[in-house]
């Protein structure tokens, strides 16, 4: 599911922030990390939480609970008069 937040406003950059949250095998998890990273547009993921079942596993296909905010940056727009 997703949630978009509020467009926060600041010098001349706009953050555009959407929360995130996921249910996917360890290795998709990590394979949105990496699109992320290697996006055109710069983004950024911050308050991640993870969540798995317990216990120690190496498996990388064991399903796992992630919230995250995802924010990307633009130039506001500049009013001319």
């Amino acid at each position: 599911s997703e949630e978009i937040l509020p467009v926060l406003a600041e010098g001349g950059l706009r953050a555009i922030s959407v929360r995130l949250t996921v249910t996917a095998p360890w290795r998709s998890l990590i394979r949105l990390f990496l699109a992320l990273s290697r996006s055109e547009i710069p983004m950024a993921a911050d308050e991640i939480i993870v969540r798995g079942p317990p216990g120690n596993t190496r498996d990388v296909d064991l399903t796992v609970d992630a919230n995250l905010t995802v924010t990307s940056y633009r130039q506001a727009k500049v009013e001319t008069e």
